[in-house]
């Protein structure tokens, strides 16, 4: 995966659009930069044409069908990425898990603290703890995450620091067939607030574009 690669971000389960420009323009801009191809969908199945699917918030339910189409997207080849919000808000880490929990992935219905290591908030949690295969990431900020329950052959992609009220993961991966699903318990992590703070940018580029 790299320079050419095809991003699907996906709006067909209700989710923030990366068009928002309040919200997500600058993340727009940077993948763009990275001369990454970024379409927006509103169909599940032309979402799953591209090589990344971005699954950014959806308040929509996954139907039995549609989680049949994304674990054949992985088993191909392709890398869905889901991101919730902390204390299931909007019942998203909830419809999330109608996936997720099918590759040992199982999001909580919590939220962390860390009132030693934040960005000034306790909720702006800041952690070193990533185990990005080939890459070296440093200090990321996560706002208002949850963590994740992992299990079978899932692997945690992100940890919280020692000082967090919950020491768990955060980011998750599980690997199926020929692609990987990805999980983070936190969906703005690269908004326009956390994007270009501390590592989060290259954080970002590499879950969109690098091999796990």
């Amino acid at each position: 995966m790299g320079e050419g690669m095809k991003i699907a971000w996906d709006l067909s389960h209700l989710e923030f659009s990366i068009e928002d420009e309040y919200y997500f323009s600058q993340l727009m801009r940077v993948i763009q930069s990275a001369g990454l191809e970024l379409i927006v969908s509103e169909n599940l199945e032309k979402t799953l044409q591209a090589d990344v699917a971005v699954f950014n918030y959806p308040e929509k339910s996954f139907s039995g069908r549609e989680i049949s189409l994304i674990s054949n997207f992985i088993e191909k080849g392709g890398k869905a990425i889901f991101l919730a919000y902390y204390k299931n808000e909007d019942h998203v880490a909830e419809h999330i898990n109608e996936v997720s929990t099918n590759f040992g992935i199982e999001f909580q219905y919590n939220d962390v603290r860390d009132h030693k290591n934040n960005a000034g908030e306790p909720f702006l949690i800041l952690t070193s703890r990533i185990h990005f295969p080939g890459l070296k990431i440093g200090r990321i900020v996560l706002p208002c995450t949850c963590t994740l329950k992992l299990s079978h052959n899932a692997e945690p992609l992100v940890e919280t620091e020692i000082t967090a009220s919950k020491k768990a993961p955060v980011f998750g991966y599980a690997k199926h067939g020929k692609g990987v699903i990805v999980c983070g318990g936190t969906c703005v992590f690269w908004d326009n607030y956390s994007l270009h703070k501390y590592d989060n940018a290259r954080f970002a580029l590499a879950l969109l574009k690098h091999k796990i």
